[in-house]
């Protein structure tokens, strides 16, 4: 590789709350058609996601861990237990561009910021 050729060293992770399965959805579609055939041969995609497929429900139906899904790397992650009164509640909040933060039992914070800058 040379110095000056960045296409060889570029890694590529795409991060999405849900992909592949019985997932439905533009923005999944979208993704998982540029991670594949979107970018250049020498570059590298990969997928971050949840182990869920339905965004009602937010169920883990699919196994955690690494697979392949047309021809791309998919690592998924667990969904921890939802307070879904407290997720509408401060959907709203961020929507609305209020910034709200919460604690949790170990002490963290959860913070939301003024749209689009939001961290959980």
């Amino acid at each position: 590789m040379g110095a000056g050729n960045v296409a060889e060293a570029m890694r590529l992770l795409w991060v999405l709350p849900r992909f592949g399965g019985s997932t439905v959805g533009g923005a999944e579609r979208l993704v998982g058609e540029l991670a594949a055939r979107g970018v250049p041969d020498e570059w590298r995609s990969e997928v971050a996601s949840t182990c869920a497929a339905d965004h009602f429900t937010w169920a883990n139906e699919l196994p955690p861990g690494e697979s392949v899904e047309d021809g791309i790397v998919v690592r998924r992650f667990e969904v921890g237990r939802r307070d879904p009164a407290l997720y509408e509640r401060l959907h709203a909040a961020i929507l609305a561009g209020m910034a709200t933060t919460r604690s949790s039992s170990n002490g963290s914070q959860t913070a939301f910021g003024r749209p689009p800058f939001c961290a959980f």
